[in-house]
């Protein structure tokens, strides 16, 4: 089997086994990631930090608590600029955005104001399954965030990857171009990439 058709197998058991959560075991699953997040140090004792989070799917760790618990730490959004890129913008809580064409969240770019990649200091990964034993993350399939991360403006931005602990497998199929992460922040365990 080729590896698009691994990680397509791979990314439809993820997905099954996320629709297998009731939207309360979500809703508590996430507030316990955000716990988790707001004891990071960049989160609890930085206020010239810049967090990349995520506007959530229905399926995703909701993060928008974040802005609301830790109201000294900016954050910013990410929003599909085109086909193959994204754009970042500072907003002051994750309400008020306007849904994209995937129905996906996304900053008004005449409300809030874009911010360069390279003044990101931690960016909050989503994905469908992380690897706990290389990091590789395995997304939607679009490529947004493979592109993004591999810009060399982020090479010294911390990178985590938020999932409920169900997503948190060992081994998953990737390619070279596939992203990684070296945390993975889960409701139930912080993981450190070695």
């Amino acid at each position: 089997m080729s590896p698009a058709n691994k990680k397509t197998q791979q990314r439809q058991e993820s997905l099954a086994a996320l629709r297998a959560l009731s939207p309360a075991v979500r809703l508590e699953k996430s507030a316990a990631i955000v716990a988790r997040l707001l004891a990071h140090p960049v989160l609890r004792s930085s206020p010239k930090a810049l967090v990349l989070a995520y506007a959530a799917l229905p399926s995703e760790p909701d993060l928008s608590a974040l802005p609301l618990q830790a109201p000294v730490v900016p954050f910013c959004l990410p929003r599909v600029a085109d086909h193959f890129g994204l754009t970042v913008h500072r907003v002051p809580r994750f309400t008020g955005l306007i849904p994209s064409n995937k129905n996906i969240g996304e900053p008004d770019p005449s409300l809030h104001p874009e911010v360069m990649p390279e003044e990101i200091t931690l960016v909050l990964v989503p994905g469908i399954t992380f690897s706990t034993r290389t990091g590789h993350r395995l997304g939607r399939g679009g490529g947004y965030y493979d592109r993004f991360l591999a810009r060399p403006e982020l090479a010294r931005a911390r990178r985590i990857g938020i999932c409920f602990d169900e997503q948190a497998i060992p081994e998953i199929p990737f390619e070279a171009h596939d992203c990684r992460v070296s945390e993975i922040l889960t409701d139930l365990r912080w993981i450190r990439i070695a």
